[in-house]
């Protein structure tokens, strides 16, 4: 799938969110015939704008073309591998970005640490 097309498919939503993300087997450049695109929308921490965001989601139908995930909705585990491996697409402000998922890094960080005193080895 070309990121340009996918950019254009999700551009309805470019003045309500932070960012759009690829994720998964596309961004690592591992997909197979039977992948879906996984693209990670950010909105950033308010809850009324996640309500909006995934209203309009749903109502454009794309989620018949594409497995959209809502950032602030995803466990800390999946949060870090986004952080980790997707490819921006889109973001509003990319130095507003990076401080944002910095917050995360930290919590995973910390969870780390602390599973590490109790012997479990986390690795993503």
């Amino acid at each position: 799938m070309d990121k340009e097309k996918i950019i254009k498919d999700f551009e309805f939503l470019k003045n309500d969110v932070e960012a759009i993300i690829l994720f998964g087997s596309y961004a690592r450049n591992e997909q197979t015939s039977r992948s879906d695109i996984d693209v990670c929308i950010v909105c950033g921490n308010k809850k009324e704008k996640i309500e909006k965001v995934w209203d309009k989601i749903l109502e454009s139908g794309i989620t018949e073309k594409y497995d959209v995930k809502i950032f602030e909705l995803l466990p800390l585990k999946m949060k870090i591998s986004v952080i980790k491996e997707g490819k921006v697409l889109y973001a509003k402000n990319e130095i507003e970005l990076s401080y944002y998922f910095r917050f995360f890094r930290k919590l995973w960080e910390d969870e780390v640490i602390a599973k590490r005193k109790l012997g479990i080895n986390l690795e993503i």
